[in-house]
């Protein structure tokens, strides 16, 4: 009886073990590297959003018959749904003042 090897050609399955330790090692580097640009981009979005927010509070603040608190209740909904608005505080001033 014959025996047959079914393997690729020019495989060496003393190459596994040094397979393994190398993704040991590049992994960790790998997922600091995705980890780093997701909250890279994460402060992006939340800086993009308190520019909005503070947009939208002028937009609001300039029209007739608006009150201090429509323009924090503008802005406080801008940033309710990034999770931004409990540690937020509004400040309006007008010129400076």
């Amino acid at each position: 009886m014959q025996r047959i090897h079914l393997s690729r050609a020019g495989s060496n399955d003393s190459r596994g073990g040094a397979t393994t330790v190398e993704m040991a090692l590049a992994a960790p580097i790998l997922l600091t590297f995705v980890f780093g640009i997701i909250q890279v981009g994460y402060a992006f979005m939340v800086q993009h959003s308190i520019q909005s927010a503070a947009y939208k509070g002028c937009r609001a603040g300039i029209l007739p018959n608006r009150s201090t608190s429509t323009v924090t209740s503008v802005v406080s909904g801008m940033l309710q749904p990034v999770g931004l608005s409990d540690n937020a505080t509004t400040t309006i001033q007008v010129n400076n003042v």
